[in-house]
């Protein structure tokens, strides 16, 4: 037997390209955390929201603890003083761009699926899930 070189089965690593900009996308429990994280972002950098993140917020702005209620709906105003100001994109989910195997019903992959689409573009997603 032939001796075979492991090496080219390797994928190519690809490079982060420098002449991009990141681009950020916040997940909704970031939002809960801290409602001014957009105002933590530097100006230079695009911020992409997917419409299920607003959809998230809206919902939890009534079910959660006091607290978190009025982190929730600072941040929603937050989102809605800079949509213009600031030009942040809000984006729809894209499940084709999904692996097969991932669960098409999840939030989260909602959100990971508008990541996806800007790939191209150093997408950094911002979330606090541990799992």
């Amino acid at each position: 037997m032939g001796y075979i070189d492991p090496s080219t089965f390797e994928k190519p690593k690809k490079e982060i390209k420098k002449d991009k900009e990141n681009i950020y996308i916040i997940d909704t429990n970031v939002f809960v955390d801290c409602p001014d994280i957009i105002s933590r972002i530097d100006r230079k950098y695009q911020v992409v929201l997917s419409a299920k993140v607003i959809d998230e917020l809206d919902y939890l702005k009534v079910s959660l603890s006091e607290d978190q209620k009025r982190n929730v709906q600072r941040a929603l105003k937050q989102i809605n003083d800079n949509i213009d100001k600031r030009g942040i994109k809000m984006d729809t989910a894209d499940l084709t761009v999904l692996p097969n195997d991932f669960n098409k019903r999840s939030p989260d992959n909602f959100i990971l699926s508008v990541a996806l689409k800007y790939k191209t573009e150093n997408p950094i997603i911002l979330t606090s899930d541990n799992g």
